[in-house]
């Protein structure tokens, strides 16, 4: 996914609940007034519907724009898994490549492929593996630690006896279909 794709769905995620409370709360109030208050009742709907379109479409361009850069944003992991995490299970339905699929990561961090050679991944793989699931809005980037302060990969690595494993997974879809 990319940072203009979660621009953009995050606006129109956010937008979209917004333009429904802001019209369920004028509804009951043009029809209190009925007839003669029709023509304000037009006018507010359509300026409200241009308000609320704009927004959509300034966060499409910015998306874009954004997109056509090309730059990397150190963020994008991390807006990926809040992204999957606040809407995963719909994300699919919209464009199949704005989902994350859930992927073994070797001991680099690097995706494994379905059918990849598991020594290759795991060349210094011993025979207890501890698999590291993480967290709703998040990434294997969890257990990451710092230059200060080394995490839980890190302490897992240096252990002679373990082989630590990594799963990155769509935290906002139920587990079955991950």
């Amino acid at each position: 996914m990319s940072v203009g794709s979660m621009v953009a769905l995050t606006a129109e995620r956010v937008v979209k609940p917004v333009e429904g409370m802001h019209r369920a709360i004028s509804a009951p109030w043009f029809k209190a007034v009925g007839t003669i208050g029709r023509p304000v009742q037009v006018a507010h709907d359509v300026i409200s519907g241009v308000v609320y379109g704009s927004i959509r479409l300034g966060a499409q361009a910015i998306g874009v724009a954004v997109d056509a850069r090309g730059t990397k944003s150190s963020s994008a992991v991390p807006g990926r898994a809040a992204v999957n995490g606040l809407w995963g299970d719909s994300l699919g339905r919209l464009d199949r490549r704005l989902g994350t699929s859930m992927s073994l990561r070797d001991s680099h961090g690097a995706p494994v492929l379905p059918h990849a050679d598991l020594g290759a991944a795991f060349p210094t793989a011993t025979d207890h593996l501890v698999v590291l699931v993480h967290g709703l809005f998040k990434t294997e980037g969890c257990w990451d630690g710092s230059d200060a302060r080394p995490g839980l990969i890190q302490s897992l690595k240096d252990h002679p006896a373990l082989t630590p494993v990594t799963i990155r997974y769509n935290t906002g879809r139920r587990v079955a279909p991950n």
